[in-house]
């Protein structure tokens, strides 16, 4: 990395530290990732309703600083930059430096990457900067057939799944599309073999992983792969009570969901088993899900509309990157397809964001010189407009941003 890049990226660590210093408020969950945490490090039972990966995390930081809101700050700075690293990485090593640095200078004002996920979820940041970390290594292995790539994206996608499980999709996706595009290429020997033994020993930890939760749980009954069923379970009946009362409240889902799907406890909190009770249903979800996400993807919040003016340029360099335009697809398509089982919001749906942003850094590179610093003035200065409405909206103390 030359220095231009280096300074480029430091100045993105900088945005990151003025905009935590503006918006100076702890997450929402972030006070019962860290109760869990700290009774985690203290291997005391306790009820894993979150992820313990970043419960250790957070308990760590604030046990070294004190602080709560510090330890979440270094978490936001710190792993905000590393994705951005990580993008810029990928960007370059797909398209070339100039889309690379296209693409750091578009993440400096991105408000979903900033504003929006500050003080309310920085799990997520947490968890990207681990799924760009690995598609950057798995894309290079499936180049250089580099051991080290395929080691370093094996622990970078444990990471992220075990910090934000929804990531799991994306990376399946990803990990099998590599694997036929090796056997195609007719390197099925080598890298068919070591795909697969990635596969194996992404299932071996979280097999490993569901019985250090099970080990560390008050409760023994309904213990899921990543935390106790019940937390996924209630995650999953929101949909009905945005549907029916336009809120994300626990006590309102299963309220409305009882009538289509019975009560969580005669699911036993099985997912799977609610489902199989009334497809219809599930179908209403995904159909609603699906109208709220389109909405989501037209709000300056996630995606400002203007991004999507440039994409179409991407394709002139596709023919020669077709590859990684497929990998990017694929991480579009396994980061929604969860929120669509789930329920949307903007944070749910950071890698998309970030994975069309990387498109349309593709698609401005294909611009002549003076088109290009031109389209990147004007985005960059409309992109700090916003940031800055958002960074007001949200700086607000009476707002909850668990709401």
């Amino acid at each position: 990395m030359d220095n231009k890049t280096k300074l480029i990226l430091s100045f993105y660590f900088l945005i990151n530290i003025i905009t935590v210093s503006i918006i100076d408020k702890i997450p929402c969950m972030e006070p019962n990732y860290l109760n869990q945490g700290i009774n985690i490090l203290k291997i005391e039972k306790t009820d894993i309703n979150l992820s313990p990966l970043y419960s250790i995390l957070i308990a760590s930081l604030f046990n070294l600083t004190e602080s709560l809101l510090i330890a979440t700050s270094l978490t936001f700075v710190f792993f905000s930059t590393l994705m951005a690293y990580f993008v810029y990485k990928f960007t370059e090593l797909n398209y070339g430096k100039g889309p690379g640095i296209i693409a750091l200078i578009l993440l400096f004002f991105f408000p979903i990457s900033s504003v929006s996920i500050i003080g309310y979820s920085h799990s997520v940041i947490v968890s990207a900067a681990f799924l760009f970390g690995f598609i950057y290594f798995i894309s290079n292995f499936r180049i250089s057939l580099n051991n080290k790539y395929l080691l370093a994206s094996f622990i970078f996608a444990l990471v992220s799944v075990l910090t934000r499980p929804e990531t799991l999709f994306v990376i399946f996706l990803v990990i099998i599309y590599n694997l036929f595009s090796l056997i195609i290429s007719k390197q099925k020997l080598k890298g068919g073999l070591l795909i697969s033994f990635m596969i194996f020993g992404i299932s071996s930890g979280l097999m490993l992983h569901k019985e250090l939760v099970k080990s560390a749980s008050q409760e023994q009954n309904n213990i899921g792969v990543f935390t106790k069923s019940k937390y996924s379970y209630m995650t999953f009946i929101h949909t009905y009570s945005m549907r029916y009362a336009n809120a994300i409240d626990d006590e309102l889902a299963i309220k409305y969901s009882e009538a289509h799907i019975g009560t969580p406890e005669s699911n036993n909190f099985s997912i799977a088993r609610a489902i199989s009770k009334n497809y219809t249903q599930f179908f209403s979800n995904i159909v609603f899900n699906i109208k709220s996400t389109i909405e989501l993807f037209g709000k300056p919040i996630l995606i400002p509309f203007y991004f999507f003016i440039f994409i179409g340029g991407a394709f002139f360099v596709f023919e020669q990157s077709s590859k990684s335009a497929t990998v990017l697809l694929l991480l579009i398509i396994g980061n929604i397809v969860p929120v669509l089982i789930f329920h949307p919001e903007p944070r749910y749906l950071l890698p998309s964001a970030v994975a069309i942003l990387i498109l349309c850094s593709v698609g401005m590179s294909a611009l002549s010189n003076k088109n290009k610093v031109f389209s990147i003035i004007i985005i960059s200065g409309i992109n700090i407009i916003f940031y800055i409405r958002y960074a007001v909206i949200f700086s607000d103390i009476t707002l909850s941003r668990c709401q």
